[in-house]
């Protein structure tokens, strides 16, 4: 197997096991056994555990960044209004789809001793706020901006998002989070962004 698709495969491993018996829990041991390989082929390919979290969360912000890319491009195909809806959407979709990230970003051990996995989280959440902030502007030109800004819309968004996330989580992924956080988040678009 080459040293990129191990890579992948570790990385992947990381993320099932982050969800399965939580991130602060898991260990480069896990990891190897999941995919039946020694504890050394993780660190031929990692030089510790810092560097393999680092490289999972660069694989999740990395999809993140594609799906909010192939959003703005829909600028022609689509109003603003609906790229917002459609931002939310890939943002709920990738949690969906990688059910251990709200489990990441609340993991104190994480979060408090790796300072490059923080600095990667933080820069992503920026960038996405920026790309919310820049359509929700975009929707609201003509539009009476006096009661509700364009800072308290985003943020309404977002705590959408984060709570949805952790029903989902809390319930054992007893729902379709994409399906239940597209109603809502629709419903609130329309009210927000009349």
């Amino acid at each position: 197997m080459s040293a990129s698709k191990r890579k992948d495969e570790l990385i992947n491993a990381l993320l099932e096991l982050a969800y399965e018996i939580g991130p602060d829990r898991l260990t480069t041991s896990d990891i190897a056994a999941r995919i039946g390989v020694t504890q050394g082929t993780v660190f031929r390919h990692f030089k510790n555990k810092d560097e393999l979290w680092v490289a999972a969360i660069r694989k999740v912000t990395d999809g993140l960044k594609s799906a909010w890319a192939e959003n703005l491009l829909l600028s022609k195909e689509v109003d603003a209004k609906q790229r917002v809806a459609r931002l939310v959407h890939c943002q709920l979709e990738l949690i969906q789809n990688t059910p251990a990230l709200p489990l990441i970003l609340f993991s104190r051990e994480l979060n408090t001793e790796n300072e490059e996995l923080r600095t990667i989280i933080r820069e992503t959440l920026f960038v996405f706020d920026s790309h919310l902030s820049s359509l929700i502007e975009k929707a609201l030109i003509g539009r009476d901006q006096s009661e509700i800004t364009v800072p308290d819309i985003a943020k309404y968004l977002t705590s959408l998002i984060q709570g949805q996330a952790v029903r989902w989580g809390l319930s054992d992924k007893s729902f379709d989070l994409v399906a239940s956080g597209n109603q809502l988040s629709l419903k609130l678009i329309d009210v927000l962004i009349s």
